[in-house]
């Protein structure tokens, strides 16, 4: 389970600057994300970057608190 861990935060290390680049004008030229796309991946990569704190956190035993939804068990 310790690898999937490190995994997940590797995750955020692909994801924001895949956002950033697809968002930049200047790089993409007419292939540029739409503003409604823009939005909707910024979004998700806040999600994923959260999900993958809140795994490590509940995984590396740094909080007191129990996630029942993120761990499977009470």
């Amino acid at each position: 389970m310790f690898s999937q861990v490190v995994l997940s935060l590797y995750l955020s290390f692909a994801v924001i600057p895949l956002v950033m680049f697809t968002g930049n004008r200047s790089l993409m030229g007419k292939f540029v994300n739409p503003h409604w796309l823009k939005v909707t991946s910024w979004a998700v990569a806040t999600g994923i970057v959260g999900l993958c704190y809140v795994e490590a956190h509940c995984e590396w035993g740094l909080t007191t608190q129990r996630w029942v939804i993120f761990k499977g068990r009470s």
